[in-house]
């Protein structure tokens, strides 16, 4: 694992609709380290989804470079890009994607079972008990709240220890309360784990929690903000208005 996770270089994408070419994202280049939480907010259709897929892997480049752990992965084939994707990086959507016929424990270890590698119960239960499951790892997706299935998704992403966690939304589907702790949790991982977290968000609230905020719109970075200490959400909120 490097210090410095991603790093992406003047990158773009590009969409062919009917004859004619949409740029979604336009040069944009930035770097995010170990322990860092970046936030990425922008109004609908800015282009955060596209880039958090883009540097996911599940989306091809137009032009530009993103690196993983120093590798760039314009030059992986499908097999081994899926197995970086599964090894180096966790995702965390607004939908929580369990598998319905599964319980806890079993979604949980899902993504280390895919990758052909041992899930082991303690760490799983470890896991789970961090992120208040630990009570829940027999029970299956149905029985549980918004808030609790979410927190089964960032366990199954967190378990492989990836360094790098991106997480679209992830507090879209959740009340306030639960939004609020699930970003406490994200960010005592990132700082005790030194998990990179880059978050897409339209919600201050949930911004405020980073270390720092890249606004993007119009597929292009026009702010970076850095969050203080004494800086309340409602200070960022009037920062990304200003941006």
């Amino acid at each position: 694992m490097t210090s410095t996770p991603l790093a992406i270089q003047q990158l773009e994408k590009n969409f062919q609709q009917g004859d004619r070419q949409i740029q979604v994202l336009k040069g944009l280049s930035m770097l995010a380290n170990s322990g860092e939480m970046v936030a990425i907010m922008g109004p609908s259709g800015s282009g955060k989804s596209t880039l958090l897929h883009v540097i996911a892997g599940l989306t091809p480049a137009s032009a530009g470079q993103v690196k993983i752990n120093g590798e760039d992965i314009a030059g992986l084939s499908d097999r081994r890009l899926t197995a970086m994707r599964r090894r180096h990086i966790g995702l965390i959507f607004q939908a929580f994607n369990l598998i319905p016929t599964l319980n806890v424990h079993d979604n949980i270890a899902l993504p280390m079972l895919a990758d052909g590698r041992q899930a082991k119960h303690d760490a799983i239960a470890q896991l789970a008990e961090r992120l208040g499951i630990g009570d829940k790892l027999g029970v299956y997706p149905n029985q549980l709240s918004g808030g609790e299935q979410q927190r089964v998704a960032i366990a199954r992403a967190l378990l492989p220890q990836p360094a790098l966690i991106l997480a679209d939304e992830p507090t879209g589907n959740l009340d306030s309360d639960n939004g609020q702790a699930l970003c406490k949790l994200l960010r005592d991982f990132c700082s005790k784990e030194q998990h990179c977290i880059v978050l897409v968000t339209h919600e201050p609230a949930v911004a405020i929690w980073s270390d720092r905020v890249l606004v993007m719109r119009d597929g292009s970075f026009s702010r970076e903000i850095n969050v203080t200490k004494d800086m309340t959400a409602m200070d960022l909120a009037r920062a990304y208005q200003e941006a």
